[in-house]
């Protein structure tokens, strides 16, 4: 045993005298410019620019990334130009997005090279019948089904989207010991997760799918992506599946001294997205996925990117709202 140690310790202690320390000079970047223009119909198109910063860069998270408030930002469609205001620390162009219209992005900095990009504006999406549920206020744990019925137009690359909001006010009328009525309004909004598990939609998961489902193809979250791959030409209805937590906000309690109202309403969102936002917003998921789950054993995810000269995205969707109101009374 004592022959076997002795080499052993030799060699451990080669070993560690042969350990440096190297130092690795990795050149700093320049700054480049960040562009954020995720543009839709029906609204002025709206354009944020930032710039990169080192990875080993003097910064605090704190601090945020540099807001870019001296560039000239201008945008041809269709061969007509428009330039852009300072607004808040965004770009306004005065122009809203057409289906059809092909559009130019273009960025000047004094001293820096011009960042660029294009984008086409997709068809608007051929939505038919769109159908929301009764509002269930008695039963806050039902499921509630929304169904959206879509056309795919054949023999062309299409890629979809589906967000759903639900806005409530309730109009709370409390009486004091005085019986004096006080009206208080109180509104919530936000985006409800919903879940969807048609095959024909959701073509793949991500590891919160793998794990909670067992391997089934189920999307779960705010904004459904997919594309016509297997839609192609036909006719489809989508159904959504959420939750109902209306009733949590007084359910259950004492009517004695206040009456209220619920006014509670949906909007259901389909647009059609360009090929580079529809790059952009798969990869951009995927990556704070891994980032929430800290996967350390993926490989780091690229957000995709359409700037030429820069990093960021100038993506453009054609939208179709749908909007249903409902009121409950007590």
């Amino acid at each position: 045993m004592k022959k076997l140690l002795i080499p052993l310790l030799v060699t451990i202690g080669l070993l560690t005298a042969c350990e440096k320390q190297i130092v690795i000079d990795i050149e700093d970047m320049e700054p480049r410019l960040v562009v954020d223009a995720l543009g839709t119909t029906g609204a002025p198109l709206s354009i944020g620019i930032t710039e990169s910063r080192p990875v080993f860069g003097p910064h605090t998270d704190e601090e945020g990334f540099p807001r870019i408030a001296d560039a000239t930002v201008t945008l041809t469609a269709n061969g007509t130009v428009y330039n852009a205001s300072l607004v808040d620390d965004r770009y306004i162009l005065p122009y809203s997005p057409q289906g059809g219209d092909r559009l130019t992005l273009q960025i000047d900095m004094p001293g820096r090279p011009s960042v660029s990009a294009e984008a086409t504006v997709p068809a608007e999406p051929l939505v038919g019948e769109v159908s929301f549920p009764a509002l269930d206020i008695d039963n806050p744990s039902n499921a509630l089904s929304f169904f959206a019925t879509i056309t795919d137009r054949a023999a062309s690359n299409d890629y979809y989207y589906i967000t759903l909001t639900r806005f409530d006010t309730i109009y709370l009328t409390y009486y004091s010991i005085d019986s004096l009525p006080i009206q208080i309004d109180t509104i919530y909004d936000s985006e409800t997760t919903f879940e969807c598990d048609d095959p024909l939609v959701v073509t793949d998961m991500n590891v919160i799918d793998m794990i909670g489902e067992m391997g089934m193809s189920t999307y779960y979250g705010q904004q459904l992506l997919f594309n016509d791959e297997r839609l192609d030409g036909h006719t489809h209805t989508i159904e959504l599946n959420t939750y109902n937590p209306v009733a949590g906000y007084y359910y259950g309690a004492d009517y004695d001294n206040y009456t209220y109202e619920i006014h509670c309403t949906y909007i259901l969102e389909v647009g059609s997205v360009s090929h580079d936002t529809y790059l952009y917003l798969k990869t951009r998921q995927a990556a704070r996925d891994n980032d929430a789950l800290l996967n350390l054993l993926s490989e780091p995810v690229q957000v995709h990117s359409n700037i030429e000269g820069g990093i960021g995205i100038f993506g453009v969707s054609n939208r179709k709202v749908f909007t249903h109101h409902t009121v409950y009374r007590p």
